[in-house]
């Protein structure tokens, strides 16, 4: 089914706040296996959406996953940007 819906945004880095040109946006609930790579700015869209409630996870190498949920209306948009933290490298113990 299609719509007139719409999601967008941004992935960002936490710390830093510079923009993620290497991250993708995946749509898991209620549509399975849609996703979308972030541009050279960062940022992502998905379009033509059917209303209802949606679950989202953003990702990129080297950082912790991110959730949103949005609930939309045929025909709303709505912006939002994710912000990941860099996952942390443990170094092993030495002795």
């Amino acid at each position: 089914a299609t719509g007139t819906a719409r999601i967008r945004g941004h992935i960002y880095d936490s710390k830093s706040k510079k923009k993620i040109d290497s991250g993708s946006v995946v749509l898991i609930l209620p549509v399975s296996n849609m996703y979308k790579h972030t541009d050279r700015s960062g940022r992502y869209e998905f379009g033509l959406l059917p209303p209802g409630t949606y679950r989202v996870r953003a990702s990129a190498q080297g950082y912790q996953d991110n959730f949103a949920e949005f609930t939309l209306t045929d025909g709303e948009e709505q912006a939002h940007d994710f912000f990941l933290q860099a996952k942390k490298s443990l170094e092993p113990p030495w002795g």
